[in-house]
């Protein structure tokens, strides 16, 4: 794939004007004589309750005194760090640079500093701004490389190991901070939990206390069989060395649910460490907490494990939950077409901080303030396999349409069909319809730069 140009970037997305302007546009304005502290958790791999009875989550349900649940919220690419580029600059991962992971398995460059995002918006706008957690968006991650992101106070684990033995840690490490911040405030704090991205490594289960005896069952698009009616996503295995571990009975497949099930959670317990230290500092009345996730997981529905290759629903509904106390009282859902490009305008609102332009996210503040939802025809994603073959899509409240760089396309009505069983692309009925969102991704590639050549230039 193309590396993207940094200097093109900034001139296509008028970044140029935002640096320029960082002096006035990211000053606390609306909200300047009650700016909030702002809790964003983000933990790993949680798609939004599918399929099974809901997680037991007893932390996030305290959240329900003054919150609502975007029940259909869409991460941009269903793989870590792209995604999380997203969440932290409000723009998509190609528009960034990011286009797979930044790890030792990948040769993608960081996010650039340069770029503006969350903890140099914040920070300059005079919040204490705190980082702890995973990071994944640099191959550095010390305290002298990501200041230069915006981030005062950080704790960062190794990001190339497992959860196991550091989460626990680091929240414990969180909830000092918190406990500690009044004389901070407003202050922005970015707590990044690893779990439940430990169901990559199925083999951990032995490490937990996994109860092999809980009820749980198969989802109703299993399938022994990857992915039947989707050739490149069934000949993909995102971990090479892993394959091995690749459930292969239906019991198996079983352990594997029960595992992910703990994993979250685990999250959630942890969690509650965190909000008691708000409580129990007196900061949980003047603190907004988000919580979500960078993408979901597969967890065998269509015979696949983990996230990566496809635009399914368990790999891009994720959590989406704002608790603002100061504004809400008691608990609402709100089932709008949101994504995680839209935190960011969200969390600058929330703050009085005028949001960099342009950016392609909602602001959801008037679903915090009572609204029934928002107005969105359309949510765009992208993503790639580590073969190089790349894909990007388009989703409606009635289809999804995503197609492969090699020419494979992927059509699915998900109002008639929302376990997404019945590949219509090859349908003569579904011409029309076809053509139709094949030339909307197209026109939303070229409206956005993207970079990537190929299929559907």
């Amino acid at each position: 794939m193309k590396k993207i140009n940094r200097r093109k970037f900034m001139k296509d997305t008028a970044g140029a004007a935002v640096l320029a302007g960082m002096g006035t546009w990211n000053r606390a304005s609306a909200f300047s004589k009650d700016r909030p502290n702002i809790l964003l958790v983000l933990d790993d791999q949680e798609r939004q309750p599918m399929h099974n009875a809901p997680y037991k989550q007893p932390n996030r349900r305290r959240l329900r005194k003054h919150a609502v649940e975007f029940t259909d919220a869409h991460c941009t690419y269903p793989l870590c760090s792209p995604s999380r580029a997203s969440i932290m600059t409000g723009r998509y991962p190609h528009e960034v640079g990011v286009l797979t992971n930044i790890d030792f398995a990948a040769k993608n460059p960081d996010l650039a500093p340069n770029i503006p995002s969350m903890g140099g918006i914040f920070s300059e706008a005079g919040y204490h701004t705190a980082y702890f957690g995973k990071w994944h968006l640099s191959h550095r991650a010390h305290f002298d490389w990501l200041t230069k992101y915006g981030w005062k106070s950080l704790d960062i684990p190794n990001q190339m190991v497992a959860a196991w033995g550091s989460d626990d840690r680091v929240t414990k490490s969180t909830a000092r901070w918190i406990a500690k911040s009044k004389d901070k405030s407003p202050w922005l704090m970015f707590y990044s939990p690893l779990n439940p991205h430990d169901i990559c490594f199925s083999f951990l289960d032995k490490a937990y206390p996994v109860d092999r005896d809980s009820p749980i069952s198969l989802p109703p698009n299993f399938s022994i069989e990857k992915s039947p009616d989707i050739k490149t996503a069934s000949e993909f295995d995102e971990f090479l060395f892993m394959k091995k571990y690749m459930p292969e009975t239906e019991e198996e497949w079983l352990n594997y649910l029960r595992f992910y099930y703990f994993l979250i959670e685990s999250v959630d317990h942890n969690f509650g460490l965190v909000l008691d230290a708000l409580e129990e500092s007196g900061q949980w009345d003047n603190t907004v907490v988000v919580f979500t996730s960078d993408h979901g997981e597969m967890g065998s529905s269509h015979g696949l494990h983990t996230k990566g290759p496809t635009m399914y629903e368990e790999n891009m509904n994720v959590p989406l939950w704002i608790s603002d106390p100061r504004r809400m009282s008691g608990f609402r859902r709100c089932n709008s077409m949101v994504s995680n490009l839209d935190i960011l305008p969200t969390m600058c609102a929330i703050a009085g901080i005028r949001r960099p332009e342009p950016l392609q996210g909602h602001d959801l503040n008037s679903v915090i303030e009572g609204a029934e939802g928002v107005e969105r025809g359309q949510l765009f994603a992208e993503g790639s396999l580590r073969t190089q073959v790349a894909w990007r899509g388009v989703r409606t409240r009635e289809w999804k349409y995503w197609h492969y760089t090699n020419g494979e396309e992927v059509l699915f009505n998900i109002k008639n069909d929302p376990l997404e069983m019945n590949n219509l692309a090859s349908d003569p009925e579904a011409d029309d319809v076809l053509v139709r969102f094949r030339n909307r991704v197209r026109k939303w590639r070229r409206d956005t730069n993207d970079p990537l050549k190929g299929f559907m230039n």
